[in-house]
């Protein structure tokens, strides 16, 4: 088994990344959805944004390796204790948007 380190940021680590959106639905605005989101996504070191959409849901744009990705929506699938997710939608976008961090927007 041959192991390698990659530092963060690097450029091997950048190809590694991907882009997605997640929609989430629910009782998801006015229940510290958003800051939830953030911490998460330091935590595993996610960059993209956050925001509450008009009709109620949640958007989130997020660019990580894909296992950190996956581990995000899973987070994101139970949502902090106030909330009720009803559901989530995951799209995987053909390019690797870059993010300064993670930003919470509106």
């Amino acid at each position: 088994m041959l192991l390698l380190y990659v530092p963060r940021g690097t450029f091997i680590e950048k190809i590694m990344q991907k882009t997605i959106k997640i929609t989430l639905k629910g009782k998801v605005q006015g229940v510290f959805f958003r800051q939830f989101v953030k911490d998460s996504t330091d935590r595993l070191e996610i960059a993209g944004t956050v925001e509450n959409l008009a009709d109620g849901s949640v958007e989130v744009f997020a660019t990580g390796e894909e296992g950190d990705l996956d581990k995000l929506v899973g987070y994101l699938e139970a949502g902090p204790p106030p909330a009720e997710v009803e559901s989530v939608e995951r799209e995987d976008l053909g390019e690797v948007e870059e993010f300064d961090g993670f930003q919470v927007l509106r």
